[in-house]
């Protein structure tokens, strides 16, 4: 018979075969300007202190502060009733949303809320509304109107981490307005729930580190994969949402590291925790690695986002 061992290997090298090692697949190719409202990445966290928190219990996401110059009027029924149908019969605000959705840039959020913005000027131009008499404020300008950093590559742990109010909270914060988290927190809950019915598995990950790269070298098409990946769960509590770890240890994303082996013969650096508790695991280091032992090589990069 087979020893233990050898039966091992044999099912982990069919395994590996059944992975999706695609650009379909979003463990291989992030796509975050998609319309699928599946994903997004948070601004203004640390990565080591958030993973941390997630393993204690819940937290929420939060949006960014409404715009001050967002007129009221724009809260009556008859306004939101005509935007709703101007989302999908204004040619102009679909060109410009398929536009937005084509480039591969980091203000997809603040793009959108421009098109939209332009969208809603021209809707109180059909209603007979008086014009807006503000300027639009630019996301980048609302973030730091209140002391966050809009930059998707968060910041580093230091010795003053965590003694910061706002890294060690309970919130997880994000660069949308209000209705925009909003509708993506609905949109994943509802798939959330539905794909664990249907199939009874739980597909819902922090994403920690991305390798940025490419297929062929010297290519302008770049791909954005997950690193490290933990997986979270998603409860209601008196109609809001909260996320927490679902009780797993964080783990390589092995759909890279199998492309990465099959395609450029290296892999991401072993996976050794720095210490025994899975608490103290080092994300910042461990990225550090990567980026020293794939990304230099073939002058790729290591982006410091944490996505959901």
């Amino acid at each position: 018979m087979e020893s233990e061992t050898i039966i091992r290997k044999k099912l982990n090298r069919f395994a590996d075969k059944l992975i999706d090692l695609s650009r379909r697949n979003k463990m291989i190719n992030s796509n975050f300007q998609s319309r699928s409202k599946t994903h997004f990445r948070v601004i203004d966290e640390i990565p080591d202190l958030l993973y941390n928190k997630l393993l204690k219990g819940d937290m929420k996401f939060i949006s960014l502060p409404p715009l001050d110059d967002e007129p009221t009027d724009e809260n009556a029924p008859e306004f939101k009733k005509e935007i709703f149908i101007a989302k999908n019969t204004d040619q102009e605000y679909i060109k410009n949303i398929q536009a937005i959705e084509q480039k591969q840039e980091d203000n997809l959020n603040e793009a959108h809320e421009k098109a939209l913005r332009q969208l809603k000027d021209r809707v109180r131009i059909k209603l007979g509304m008086s014009p807006r008499s503000t300027k639009d404020t630019p996301i980048e300008e609302h973030c730091k109107k209140y002391g966050l950093n809009p930059n998707f590559d968060l910041p580093k742990p230091d010795d003053n981490s965590k003694d910061n109010p706002k890294w060690n909270d309970k919130k997880i914060q994000t660069l949308m307005l209000p209705d925009h988290l909003n509708k993506y927190m609905d949109s994943i809950y509802k798939k959330y729930n539905s794909f664990i019915k249907e199939t009874g598995v739980n597909s819902l990950f922090f994403c920690f580190g991305f390798l940025e790269w490419t297929e062929v070298e010297y290519s302008d098409r770049k791909l954005y994969s997950p690193i490290l990946i933990f997986q979270v769960v998603l409860n209601q509590k008196k109609k809001k949402l909260f996320v927490s770890g679902a009780g797993n240890e964080l783990n390589i994303n092995q759909a890279l590291n199998e492309k990465l082996k099959r395609d450029f013969s290296m892999e991401l650096p072993e996976f050794k925790e720095m210490e025994d508790n899975q608490n103290n695991f080092p994300i910042d280091i461990y990225l550090g690695e990567v980026g020293k032992k794939v990304a230099i090589s073939r002058n790729w990069k290591v982006r410091n986002w944490v996505s959901f």
